[in-house]
């Protein structure tokens, strides 16, 4: 039996344009203690934005999601660490602006000796995409 009238439950989207700004500068958390911890760790770092297309033939919402990678590796350090994340509902053709501002803790790690928040020097690899295993643009931000 055939339904009439059934739309297709699902869209497409592509990804584009990915920025990255910013100029983050490696070392400890400074400043005045706020609630969180150092005020420093809430300065903006860096922007990265990005645009999303629904390439299909019906309105949908999509979840755009931004992840970052630690220049450093070890057992406590995950490979990507999901930072951000945005779901702009288009409709066919729509075109929507991802902007993500990563703070200065987005970037750091905990450091048990100092006991401090660090943003560690290195290149951190930058990614967007639908999940963890469909990142569809990527780009770096280093950190000197």
């Amino acid at each position: 039996m055939k339904l009439a009238n059934t739309k297709p439950a699902y869209t497409n989207f592509t990804y584009s344009d990915l920025t990255i700004s910013g100029a983050p500068t490696p070392g400890p958390e400074s400043g005045a203690t706020v609630p969180g911890g150092a005020s420093s760790l809430f300065d903006i770092v860096a922007t990265i934005t990005a645009k999303i297309t629904n390439i299909g033939s019906v309105e949908a919402a999509e979840v755009a999601q931004l992840y970052i990678g630690l220049p450093m590796s070890g057992p406590a350090t995950p490979m990507k660490q999901l930072r951000g994340f945005q779901k702009p509902t288009l409709k066919p053709g729509d075109i929507a602006g991802l902007k993500f501002e990563l703070r200065r803790k987005d970037l750091s790690y905990w450091d048990v000796e100092t006991k401090k928040w660090v943003l560690p020097p290195g290149s951190f690899e930058i990614s967007v995409g639908a999940s963890s295993r469909n990142l569809r643009l990527r780009g770096n931000i280093d950190v000197s």
